[in-house]
């Protein structure tokens, strides 16, 4: 029975140096190399690997997951969700000396209060 390899490359160095040693013990017939792309690759990432092809002479196959029917789902039912009762807690949240209130942060993680100073430099 013959055995297969799969190496998952990522384009750094860890997984290069795995990707290099299978090919070594394994040989080229009986190692594949995948790459699984999220779709938020740098396009260095992306020229790297056919870089990674053209030198070692092999083929980095590559994979990308598709949950958009998974997100609709969720999306649709968030959007269904009609439980009654409950109850935000709209507090304000304070800094470890209980008196400095900590800013509200926008969905990225960006206080409100940076944001304006942001928006200050810009003009």
């Amino acid at each position: 029975m013959r055995v297969i390899h799969v190496v998952s490359v990522s384009g750094g160095k860890d997984s290069l140096a795995t990707l290099l040693i299978a090919l070594d013990r394994c040989g080229r017939d009986n190692v594949i190399a995948i790459f699984c792309d999220t779709g938020n690759e740098h396009e260095e990432t992306y020229a790297y690997l056919g870089y990674l092809e053209r030198t070692l002479g092999i083929k980095i196959e590559r994979l990308r997951a598709d949950f958009s029917e998974q997100l609709l789902a969720k999306r649709q039912f968030i959007a269904r969700d009609v439980r009654n009762g409950r109850e935000y807690d709209t507090r304000p949240v304070f800094e470890a000396d209980g008196k400095t209130p900590v800013p509200k942060r926008d969905g990225r993680g960006i206080s409100s209060s940076t944001a304006r100073a942001s928006q200050c430099r810009k003009r």
